[in-house]
């Protein structure tokens, strides 16, 4: 899978924070999008917040475009209004 970076934030499997979703494992499209659905959930089933409205934006194209920079860039302007801002990385 190459370099990974834990969407939950744990360090390396079985970390504290680790959820056991197994993205980090997946070695197969099949089970990395498993993994993501796991994640999905765990975030669906530990979601505080129920008052705030979701907003969702999803960004496709081609590698190299920038998608990245503009993400970050877009999320750290949506947090200075709203202040609650989470953003995953990841390909299905």
């Amino acid at each position: 899978m190459g370099i990974f970076h834990c969407p939950i934030g744990a360090a390396y499997y079985d970390d504290e924070p680790c959820i056991d979703c197994g993205l980090c494992l997946a070695k197969t499209k099949e089970e990395s999008v498993e993994a993501s659905k796991k994640m999905r959930e765990y975030l669906r089933s530990h979601n505080t917040i129920k008052s705030v409205t979701s907003k969702k934006v999803a960004i496709c194209g081609k590698g190299g475009t920038g998608k990245s920079t503009i993400t970050a860039l877009l999320a750290i302007a949506i947090q200075k209004l709203i202040n609650l801002v989470l953003v995953l990385d990841m390909d299905e």
